[in-house]
This record gives structure tokens, C-alpha cells and sequence, in this order.
């Protein structure tokens, strides 16, 4: 399915504004999801492990 520009914003949007309460109930960002999960699995797109290695630049899946 091919999105044009006003959906990608408002994706976009949806995923800014999921990101904010976030931050705003935990006080932090949240880790990314495993990027090795596969999307049909069960607990795909869920909050990785807090480790020092989350906190670096790693391969992540933002769920849509």
C-alpha cells in the first residue's frame, strides 16, 4: 500500500505524539523494539531491554 504525503504526516504525527506521553509517564524515551524480532511475532514492537547497549546507536522497528 502505497502512502502518499498527508498520510506519511500524519503517521508521522501519531508516532511523535505516542513518543511525547511517553516520555511524559516514564520521563524517558523509550528503548527500541528488537529490530531481529520478526513483525508476526508475539511481542514485536515492544520495548527492548534497558541495557548500556540499548542506550547506543543500534537497528530498531518503529511499529505502524
Amino acid at each position: 500500500m502505497l502512502l502518499d504525503s498527508n498520510d506519511t504526516r500524519r503517521a508521522l504525527a501519531e508516532i511523535r505524539e505516542a513518543l511525547l506521553g511517553f516520555v511524559v509517564v516514564n520521563g524517558r524515551l523509550p528503548c527500541p523494539a528488537l529490530a531481529t524480532t520478526a513483525s508476526t511475532a508475539a511481542g514485536a514492537g515492544v520495548e527492548g531491554p534497558r541495557t548500556p547497549l540499548a542506550a547506543t546507536i543500534q537497528p530498531a522497528f518503529c511499529p505502524g
